[in-house]
Formats: structure tokens, sequence, C-alpha cells
């Protein structure tokens, strides 16, 4: 199986997924808080594989992600494809193979999220709570570690020991916040926290981000997005600086239709800090300045 049957598969079940929607929507009745689950499957084709401002590939990366929800609890599944074989043995020799087609990384996340109404918050804005447990899988990763240097350093592996990162909890803070004039505006800005702890390595950090949107018309919108990264002195290693990070992000995305969504964006990244700003200069994927774009579509039942 290659990637292309794998997009095959995917847009497949898309398709079938909108024909059993569209069915259903004329044989049940959409009561409201009924035991209607959602469904939410994208694909994402971005020019490098950046994850909090630092890019650990510098070819394109195809992400595909399944979300199912139900009465606010939620399961999500993210895959992420090396399309050039990039991360391979010939390259690092902690990689099992090059087969471009299997993922190099899975998350499972399950959880739950609960939207406090504006009203009884006695607000202007909705808030919703998210509560998360993450598991992160790395198949291509050899599971033996390297050797350990002078100073307690693993030499010749490159996270092997992140195979299988067993356990992460994480709390999101969703913010809406209100329109700037009447509820029909076409402005919309949001606020929005995730706190990452890691119960294997014990870590944590946030992602902090302030977005606006504007509806240039009822299927275009463009949108700008801000994103902080905050972790603690252990995510980039014990007893080094915090990792300190943002990215400013810019969308266009254009509604096919009811269910199905299709975006373009650009992206830019910064280190915030001394350490990290040499820690990218001194990596060969990385620069001052890391810039990327993509494209994503979005099937949302």
């Amino acid at each position: 199986m290659n990637w292309q049957k794998a997009l095959g598969v995917f847009f497949g079940v898309a398709v079938l997924s909108v024909g059993l929607t569209a069915q259903e929507a004329v044989t049940v009745d959409e009561e409201e808080g009924g035991w209607k689950p959602s469904l939410e499957l994208s694909a994402d084709y971005s020019s490098v594989y950046i994850s909090k401002g630092n890019v650990s590939n510098p070819d394109p990366i195809l992400t595909l992600d399944a979300k199912i929800g139900l009465k606010g609890f939620y399961v999500d599944v993210t895959s992420m494809f090396d399309m050039s074989g990039y991360n391979s043995p010939e390259r690092s020799g902690s990689y099992t193979n090059n087969r471009k087609w299997r993922a190099e990384e899975i998350d499972y996340v399950l959880g739950y999220a609960y939207t406090f109404d504006k009203e009884l918050l006695g607000g202007f804005s909705d808030l919703t709570v998210d509560f998360s447990w993450q598991y992160y899988q790395y198949p291509r990763f050899r599971e033996e570690q390297g050797e350990e240097d002078e100073d307690g350093e693993i030499e010749g592996s490159h996270l092997s020991h992140f195979k299988e990162m067993p356990l992460c909890l994480t709390l999101s803070l969703d913010n809406v916040l209100a329109s700037f004039t009447e509820a029909d505006s076409p402005h919309k800005l949001s606020l929005s926290n995730n706190l990452y702890y890691d119960l294997a390595q014990y870590y944590w950090y946030t992602e902090t981000s302030v977005g606006y949107e504007y509806k240039i018309s009822e299927k275009l919108a463009a949108s700008l997005t801000n994103t902080w990264y905050w972790g603690d002195g252990k995510f980039n290693g014990w007893g080094k600086q915090a990792m300190k990070a943002t990215d400013l992000v810019a969308e266009l995305a254009y509604d096919i239709c009811d269910n199905v969504t299709l975006g373009a964006y650009v992206g830019v990244a910064w280190a915030t800090n001394s350490h990290e700003r040499q820690e990218w200069k001194d990596d060969a994927n990385n620069n001052r300045t890391n810039w990327w774009g993509g494209v994503k579509c979005t099937f949302a039942f």
C-alpha cells in the first residue's frame, strides 16, 4: 500500500460519509442535544514538518486526521507521512526504514470538551474547557538507545527513546470573543490556551493563541493567528533554558459546501530566546526565521 492508495481510501471514506450524513439528515430528527455523533476528517499537505516553530523535516509532509465526537467526548487520531523519505537509515541511524508511505508519527487523543454558555458566565463570550489524554508513537524510530557521553547525553540516537511516549495530559481553554459589533459581524476575535504535561518525561509547555477572522463572503474567510510556545527547561534538555518560540499563520478558507472546507496557508516562526535561536541556527533544518505553507481539506459532519 502506498501513499496514493492511502489518500484514495481517505477521500473514499469522506465521500461515503457525506452520503451517509445526507441520508441521515432526511431520516433522523436532529434534536438539539441528541445522541448524534460528529465526524471530522482532514488532509493537510505542508511544505515542511514543523512543530512549535521548529522544523524537524524540511521536506513535504502529509498529515491525515480523523476525529469522532459524541456528547463532548471525542477520539482523535493523527498520522504524519514523510513524503520524500528524508528521514531514512542512510541519513540517520535512528530510523529503521525509508518507506515513504509509512507513518513516521501517530498521535492518539482521548478527551472531553464542555462549553460554558456566556449567559451562565455572566460575560460576553462562551468558554470551552477541554481535557485530554494523549499518546504519541513513532513507528520508524529504533528502540535501542545510543551510548552516553561524558555529560550523560545520548549519542547516536535522535529521540530513539521516544518510539512510544506513554502518557501526556492536556488542558485546553478556548475562548471565542464576541464580535466587534452586532451578532452577525464578519469580524471574530478568539483566544485559546493549551497546557501540556508529559507524565513520562515530567515536563510541561503551553500554547497561547490569539486569532482574528474576517468573513469576506458567505463562503470565504481569512484569518491571522499568532501562537506563543513556552516550556520549562526540561523540554529542551535538563538544565537548559526554557523553550520559547512564536509563529504567525495566515489562512484563506473556502466552504465548498456545508461539510467540506478547502484552505491554503502560509506561516512564519521565530525563536524568542537566545538558547532557542542558537539551536535553530546550528540545526541544518532551521533558520532564525522559519517559513512554510500548505493546503488543507476538511470534511466535518
